[in-house]
């Protein structure tokens, strides 16, 4: 059972473990892993990087990874910096963070904060699987 009282983050894209990024290192240090999960939403290539949405279509969904932090003031700061959507950054920024619920391998659903892109996603190219490293997998093998 998790903890309610506790801040959660949700990852899907960089910061994923088996994405490799510099930062899903410092969120490894910051943080406990849970497990794998989903929230209701839209996965796209952005640049080189993904971009997700939330969407009421109960069929679409973004995997990702769940964390407990340790410290959310320090991750969250770290993060809100990486993401570009601190207050060090012009906006409109790219990303927003709000929370969503995640729902968990037993259907468990949890409360956590999530990065989500904030611009039109018209032009953008759709990861229908909803799985980030999967479409890198799949992209690299094409």
């Amino acid at each position: 059972m998790l903890n309610k009282s506790r801040e959660y983050i949700f990852v899907y894209g960089t910061l994923r473990r088996d994405c490799g990024g510099i930062m899903a290192h410092c969120l490894s240090r910051h943080a406990e892993f849970l497990g794998m999960g989903f929230f209701q939403g839209a996965l796209y290539e952005v640049n080189r990087y993904p971009g997700a949405v939330l969407c009421s279509e109960k069929h679409d969904r973004v995997w990702g990874e769940l964390y407990r932090m340790h410290d959310s003031e320090h991750v969250l700061t770290k993060l809100d910096d990486y993401e570009e959507c601190s207050g060090r950054f012009p906006e409109p920024h790219e990303y927003k963070r709000l929370k969503a619920e995640i729902t968990l391998p037993a259907g468990e659903p949890v409360l956590a904060w999530v990065y989500v892109y904030n611009f039109p996603v018209g032009r953008l190219e759709r990861i229908h699987s909803g799985d980030y490293p999967r479409y890198l997998l799949e992209k690299s093998t094409a």
